[in-house]
């Protein structure tokens, strides 16, 4: 399984955020913010075994967030940082 400790997409990206960032088991740090990303927030997202910080501000996503990223988003609340 892939991992990446961070993967920053400030500024540079149009469209839909691709699920496969799911697939990324160790990724810590996921800044999507200040782009112009749109759609739905995919539920693969929740699948990141590790992640620590999750940055999606500033863009023109729609929806709600993910049951499975907010399970995530309430495991890291417990005692580690998170921004959601």
């Amino acid at each position: 399984m892939p991992t990446l400790a961070a993967w920053s997409g400030s500024r540079s990206h149009v469209g839909s955020i691709p699920s496969e960032l799911g697939l990324m088991a160790g990724i810590n740090y996921l800044h999507l913010n200040n782009n112009s990303l749109s759609g739905t927030i995919p539920p693969a997202l929740g699948d990141c075994k590790y992640p620590v910080w999750v940055d999606l501000s500033n863009n023109e996503l729609e929806g709600t967030i993910p049951r499975e990223l907010a399970k995530q988003a309430r495991k890291m609340m417990k005692g580690t940082p998170a921004c959601i």
